[in-house]
Parts: C-alpha cells; sequence; structure tokens
C-alpha cells in the first residue's frame, strides 16, 4: 500500500497533438506545503484539475499516472475512462479542490449558507447555522452571519474566495489543492487566511499551493517546484526561491524588479479638463432573504474628481465598497445618493474591465469574434478601423497572444484571458477606463507587462483619458498610480499622492494594509469586522477613543494628503463644501 498523499508519475496532458503538460512527476504528502509556481499558461492549473478528472473539454491525459493514496485506499487515474461513483469519492472528501474561478463554484440561487449547510450534510458533518458560521469565520470571512445569509451575486471578489475556500475545507480533505486561494483578497486577509492554512498543514494537511505570489512562496512554502511549458524545469526549499537559477525562476524574478523599477506616473497638467465629479455619492441596497431582508451601504459619502490624463489607485479591504464605486463611475450602477456630472459624452466612452474575465469574455466566441464586436462597438462611437482583421492579429500580438485568434475562453490560462480583455480595451479606446483588479492570478512578470498595457490603452484614448486601478497589491499601485484612495466601510478614509505611500503619517487602517503586504515593517494585526457606526476601522484601532464612535472628516495633513481620522492634528477641511479629493498638482 503507498504511503498516504498525491503521486503524480510523467503526467502528459494533450490538446489534440500538442502537449501542454509533458512528463510532470510530483509528490504531496500529508503535513506538507508544496508550491507550484510559473508563468501563466505553464500547465499549473492543467496538472491540479487533471488529479480530479475535471479536464475541460478537448483535453486528454494521454499518459503518466495519478495516485491519491487517503486511509488506505488508493485512488489511480491513468488517462483512461473514469468510474464516476470513483470520482465523487475522491473530491472534496480525500482531495480538496480550490477552483482559481471561484465564483464559479458557487450556485447562484443558494445563499452561501444553504451552499455549505449542503457541503458540511454531505461530509458527515455538523450543518448547524453555528457550525456553517464558524467554517466561514475560519477561512477569513470577519462577518460570517451576513455572508450566510448573502448569495453569490452580493459577494465581492474576495469574498467569494473566502467562501470557496469554507467549501473546499467543509470534508475535512487530507489533501487540498489550492489554484491561487489568496487572489482577490486585501493584504491583511491575505495574511491571515494563509496563516490559518499554514496552521492546518502544521496539523496534517496536505497542500499543493498553486500561485504566482512569490512572497507567499518565501514565507510559508516547504518546498517548491518551478514549471515551464508544462515541465518542472527546478526544484527547491520553500526558502530557496532566490537561490533558483533556471531561467523560468529568473524571469519570475525580474518581474517582481520590474515593478519596483517602473517608471513614475506622468504629472498631471494644470490644464488637465474634469471628466467626472462626484459630490456625496453613495450606494446602498437590499441583502439577505425576504424574511431577514436589511439594507447595506456599500458606498458612503464619496467627494471625487477625475481629471484627463490621469491615473488613480483604490485600495481597501474585500467588500470595502471599491467595485461598487467603479461601477457607480461607469454608469453601471445607479447611486442611491449623492450627484455625480460626467464631462460630455464621456458615458459611453467609459469602459469597466471586469475582475474575473468571465464576466465579460462569452466562452462560446472565438478571441478573433471578441475582438471584432468591440471594434463595431468603437465605430459606434466614429473609431472606425480601415482594416479589422489586421487590426485583430496586431492587437493579439501586441498583447502576447499571437496565433490565438481561433481559440475560445476554455482554451486559455486565466493570465491569457486577462489579456484578451486589454486587447478589447485598446479597441475600445476609452477616455476613462476602470480596471478592477487587472493583474489578480498573474505573475509577477505578468503583472508588470499588463500594467505597461494598460498604461499604453490609456495614452492611445488620448492625453485626457484617464485609467482607475482597483487592486489588492500596493506594491503594483505604487508603481501605476499619481495617487491613492483608501476605502473602508464604503467610505474614503485617506486620499493621498502615491509619493507619500509608505512614509507616513497614515491612517491606522493604511497602516495596517501596508505592515501586512510587507511595505512596513511590523507583524500583520488580525483586524475586526468594520464598525457600521462611526468611525469604521474603530473595532481593530489601538488609537479608538470615544469620539469614533462619530464619522471622522476629512483632515489635511499635507498638500494632497487627507485623512479621516479623529487622531489626525490639523484641523478638518469645512464642510460647507464637498471635498473633491482633488489632486494637489490640478488645482
Amino acid at each position: 500500500m503507498a504511503e498516504a498523499g498525491l503521486y503524480i508519475d510523467g503526467l502528459v496532458l494533450q490538446d489534440g497533438p500538442r502537449a501542454l503538460v509533458q512528463g510532470l512527476g510530483l509528490r504531496l504528502r500529508p503535513g506538507e506545503l508544496v508550491a507550484l509556481v510559473g508563468a501563466s499558461g505553464a500547465g499549473k492549473s492543467l496538472s491540479a484539475r487533471a488529479c480530479l478528472g475535471l479536464l475541460p473539454p478537448g483535453l486528454r491525459h494521454a499518459a503518466g499516472t495519478i495516485e491519491i493514496s487517503v486511509n488506505n485506499v488508493v485512488h489511480r487515474l491513468t488517462g483512461g475512462p473514469d468510474d464516476p461513483a470513483a470520482l465523487r469519492g475522491l473530491r472534496g472528501r480525500a482531495l480538496g479542490w480550490l477552483p482559481q474561478n471561484s465564483r464559479a463554484s458557487l450556485n447562484p440561487v443558494w445563499t452561501v449558507g444553504e451552499q455549505l449547510r449542503r457541503a458540511l450534510r454531505f461530509a458527515g458533518r455538523d450543518p448547524s447555522p453555528g457550525a456553517v458560521e464558524a467554517q466561514l469565520a475560519e477561512a477569513g470571512l470577519r462577518e460570517p452571519a451576513r455572508a450566510a445569509a448573502a448569495y453569490p451575486h452580493a459577494l465581492s471578489g474576495g469574498m467569494a474566495q473566502r467562501v470557496a475556500l469554507a467549501l473546499a475545507l467543509a470534508g475535512q480533505p487530507p489533501l487540498l489543492l489550492a489554484d491561487e486561494p489568496t487572489t482577490g483578497l486585501d493584504s491583511t486577509v491575505q495574511a491571515a487566511v494563509m496563516a490559518g492554512l499554514r496552521a492546518r498543514v502544521d496539523a496534517g494537511l496536505g497542500l499543493l499551493f498553486i500561485t504566482h505570489d512569490l512572497g507567499l512562496v518565501r514565507a510559508y512554502a516547504d518546498r517548491l517546484l518551478i514549471l515551464d511549458a508544462g515541465r518542472v524545469v527546478e526544484q527547491a526549499e520553500g526558502d530557496g526561491l532566490d537561490r533558483c537559477e533556471s531561467p523560468a525562476a529568473q524571469a519570475l524574478l525580474r518581474g517582481l524588479r520590474a515593478l519596483d523599477a517602473a517608471p513614475p506616473p506622468t504629472a498631471l497638467r494644470p490644464d488637465a479638463p474634469l471628466l467626472l465629479q462626484a459630490d456625496g455619492l453613495g450606494c446602498s441596497f437590499g441583502a439577505g432573504p425576504p424574511w431577514r431582508r436589511r439594507v447595506v451601504q456599500a458606498v458612503q459619502d464619496v467627494n471625487l474628481t477625475i481629471h484627463g490624463g490621469e491615473t488613480i489607485g483604490l485600495v481597501g479591504e474585500s467588500g470595502s465598497g471599491k467595485t461598487t464605486l467603479a461601477r457607480l463611475l461607469a454608469g453601471a450602477t445607479r447611486p442611491t445618493a449623492g450627484a455625480l456630472r460626467r464631462a460630455p459624452g464621456l458615458e459611453p466612452a467609459t469602459q469597466l474591465l471586469f475582475q474575473q474575465p468571465e464576466a465579460h469574455l462569452d466562452p462560446d466566441w472565438t478571441v478573433g469574434a471578441l475582438l471584432r464586436e468591440s471594434l463595431r462597438a468603437a465605430r459606434r462611437r466614429g473609431l472606425a478601423v480601415a482594416e479589422p482583421e489586421q487590426f485583430v492579429e496586431e492587437a493579439l500580438q501586441r498583447v502576447g497572444l499571437a496565433g490565438k485568434a481561433a481559440a475560445k475562453m476554455g482554451q486559455l490560462s486565466g493570465g491569457e484571458r486577462r489579456r484578451v480583455g486589454v486587447a478589447r480595451v485598446r479597441a475600445l479606446r476609452p477616455r476613462l477606463l476602470l480596471a478592477d483588479e487587472p493583474t489578480a492570478g498573474l505573475d509577477a512578470a505578468l503583472r508588470a507587462e499588463l500594467l505597461r498595457l494598460l498604461t499604453e490603452a490609456r495614452a492611445e484614448a488620448g492625453p485626457d483619458a484617464a485609467l482607475v486601478l482597483i487592486s489588492h497589491d500596493l506594491q503594483l499601485v505604487r508603481a501605476a498610480v499619481g495617487r491613492v484612495l483608501v476605502m473602508l466601510g464604503g467610505r474614503v478614509v485617506e486620499a493621498l499622492p502615491t509619493d507619500r505611500l509608505g512614509a507616513g503619517p497614515h491612517h491606522p487602517y493604511t497602516e495596517a494594509l501596508l505592515v501586512a503586504a510587507g511595505l512596513r515593517p511590523g507583524q500583520p494585526a488580525a483586524l475586526r469586522p468594520p464598525s457600521a457606526t462611526g468611525c469604521a476601522h474603530q473595532p481593530s484601532c489601538a488609537r479608538a477613543t470615544a469620539a469614533c464612535a462619530a464619522v471622522p472628516l476629512l483632515r489635511e495633513l499635507a498638500p494632497g494628503h487627507r485623512i479621516a481620522c479623529h487622531a489626525a492634528a490639523p484641523e478638518p477641511l469645512p464642510s460647507a463644501a464637498p471635498d473633491p479629493l482633488r489632486p494637489q498638482a490640478a488645482t
């Protein structure tokens, strides 16, 4: 009988005559965390899906063996017809699975609590409401009761990721395959989730950790394998990444350095036109089942201006209101409070790049058809292209997808789908581009490349085009934008020029984000759920006083740097007129 664990030997996965994974060998035993890293499209996710018999249509297990040994029972996959009953016994109980596209693993017609109750009951565990909430809290959700009552469409991307993690662990599998489990999580929650997973590994869980976050590999992995074009090209101890010598490892490390060395954004012109102004913008919606309906304030009292030629970063924890604010600015969601004024003709020239590529890329269309549709939309705005087919080929070549015009979404990796989204944006040439987590789930080299492509897309749209970048990646934000807005509880709690990010002083919540991201020294702190009244950060703030029961006003610490904190020394800005959070260079 084989020792407990997952054993892959000589795995070959083919798409027609083309081998996508070539001779992969891997072992994973209980009590160890093995990281699988490599560029997007290297075969990481496909290898994990093959272990569960979940290969996409058209791909086949051509050679090699996969053995999963659990509780003295060996499950063996050899590429032949798999027994459906055996696979059902394998998935969830012997081998847990957390897919990269977390939202696709959630049933849209059931509440989160109902889905988790069913998973717990299937695993023979306690399905009571208390057990459901405990499972959600263990996955990093700070308000488990609220999450249990919500439907998947009401969750942010990061919250959906944590719900999927709770579902993957509901059966207490001895082995877990996690494909980008921290994608879409802010740095504080990411640290908490990884600490929880590491504790499970120390207690006996075997975890195959697929990630592009090299910092997490250094901090948590016992061993790492580097994939390149479907082959394992190098193996090392978890903290040995910086000593790896393969070209694939060096390319990943160069990507990190490319972000650090990115040139600062161009300074905003004093005569930059005003594209959009929001005064007291708010958005609320109902949540929960009809018998327990409540109102959620997703965005509250946001004042903001966006000028032509500038780049703005939106950061904050999952559920802080970033995506809702982006949808308000794009006109995809109607505000329930405040006013929003746009420059003439801006609304049809505004484009929202969604957090999940699957949200805007039709799986039945080829890449070429998607781009041609974008060209037709651009033509309606008077942006005609003389040679559409030539434009399609050139656009794909510029985003590194040459020869992929006939491919459909199921044949592309997550990083390739994101690049298709950028190619569509370039065809539309928007004056205002709102990019929601455009680099989530990409390796460092691709993050730097996608940042360059987004910057080029803004420049191609004209000198008066603007870019709003929503991201949990503070390193990326620091390299890409001119000013940053930090959101918590639906409000802007800090607005500052990027060159002051990390220099301080900061709002206590911003400090927590910077520490968790490794941009300031200190130990990441566990944050409590934001308060629904007064300062949202007060439950987690060591400096909280009785004054924090009231909502703090924005106070100006330095030109262009404002903080909403009662502990900030300067006087608040006058409340007679809304504070537009306007960059100092444009005043």
